[in-house]
C-alpha cells in the first residue's frame, strides 16, 4: 500500500492507489473481525473515496511499535498476536472458499514448497480463511494499555507477487509474522541482531497460534514456510531500497538466516 498520510484531527487519511475498492472490503472485514477479539483493535475505516483512490479512518491515537517493548511485556504480547491472528482465521473459517462459491482466490501454499499432502494435513487442522498479506511485526502496534492495535491487511506484492489473493490458510499469516522477527528490520540491527531472543519469540507465536487448533504437528511445515517466505523477501531488498543498501541488506538476512537455520530455523 502506498503510505502516503495525512492527519485531520480525529481521522486520518491514506492513499491506496488502484486497488481502493477492493482494499475497502479488506479492511472493513478486519475491523469486524478485530473487533470480536479482547484487547485488539485496528484503524476503523470511516469512508472510502473510490475517485480519489484513498480511504479515512480514525485516528489511533499514542501507538509503539511492537518491538519497542521488552522483556515479558514483550513476550506476553507476541504471545497474544498469535492469539489474535488465530482469532482473526477462526472467525472467517466457515465462509466458503472453494472454486465454485465466487468468495475469492486461496493463495497457493505450493509456491512456497509446501506440497499437495502437507496442504492437506495443514487445512485439517489450521482453517482457511481471511488473508492479512502483509502480517509482519511492523503492522502491529499497542496502544498506552499494551492491548493490540493490528494495521495494514492488504497484501504484500513483495511478499506474495502482484496477483491479489482472498483467503489463505492461517499459516500463511503465521508464517510471515515469524520470519519478520529475524529479517524484516533496518540495517544496522541486522549487525547486531540476537538470532537466538528472536527465534524465542517466533517460538511462543507458533506455540500461541498452533494450540488454539490442536496443530503443532504441523509445526514443522510452518518453519519451512516461514524460512521460504523469508528467502522471496529478503530476495527483493536490491529492487525496492537504494540498490547499494539493499545488497548489503541481503547479505546481511542472509547471514542472520544461515545463524537461525544453525539454531533449528526452517
Amino acid at each position: 500500500m502506498n503510505k502516503i498520510l495525512r492527519r485531520y484531527d480525529d481521522e486520518f487519511l491514506k492513499f491506496h492507489g488502484p486497488s481502493v475498492r477492493r482494499d475497502w472490503q479488506q479492511v472493513r472485514a478486519f475491523d469486524r473481525l478485530t473487533s470480536n477479539l479482547p484487547r485488539v483493535r485496528t484503524a476503523k475505516p470511516l469512508r472510502a473515496e473510490f475517485e480519489e483512490q484513498r480511504i479515512w479512518y480514525e485516528w489511533l491515537g499514542k501507538l509503539s511499535p511492537l518491538m519497542s517493548l521488552r522483556g515479558e511485556k514483550l513476550d506476553d504480547a507476541v504471545w497474544r498476536v498469535g492469539k489474535a491472528l488465530a482469532g482473526v482465521h477462526e472467525g472467517t473459517a466457515g465462509l466458503p472458499h472453494d472454486a465454485r462459491s465466487g468468495f475469492g482466490k486461496i493463495l497457493p501454499l505450493e509456491e512456497f514448497g509446501i506440497d499437495a499432502s502437507e496442504t492437506a494435513a495443514i487445512d485439517a487442522r489450521v482453517p482457511v480463511g481471511f488473508f492479512h498479506g502483509d502480517c509482519w511485526h511492523g503492522n502491529v502496534l499497542v496502544d498506552t494499555n499494551h492491548d493490540l492495535v493490528l494495521i495494514d491487511p492488504i497484501q504484500s506484492p513483495w511478499l506474495f507477487g502482484r496477483e491479489r489473493f482472498d483467503l489463505a490458510s492461517g499459516v500463511a499469516d503465521l508464517a510471515t509474522m515469524h520470519m519478520s522477527f529475524l529479517v524484516s528490520v533496518k540495517l544496522m540491527q541486522l549487525l547486531r541482531l540476537d538470532v537466538e531472543r528472536r527465534l524465542e519469540l517466533g517460538d511462543l507465536l507458533l506455540d500461541s497460534y498452533l494450540s488454539e487448533f490442536d496443530a503443532t504437528a504441523v509445526r514443522g511445515c510452518v518453519l519451512r514456510l516461514s524460512r521460504a517466505i523469508a528467502t522471496k523477501y529478503i530476495s527483493t531488498y536490491p529492487v525496492r531500497v537504494n540498490a547499494l543498501v539493499g545488497r548489503v541488506k541481503l547479505l546481511l538476512s542472509r547471514r542472520v538466516m544461515a545463524d537461525a537455520a544453525a539454531k533449528g530455523f526452517g
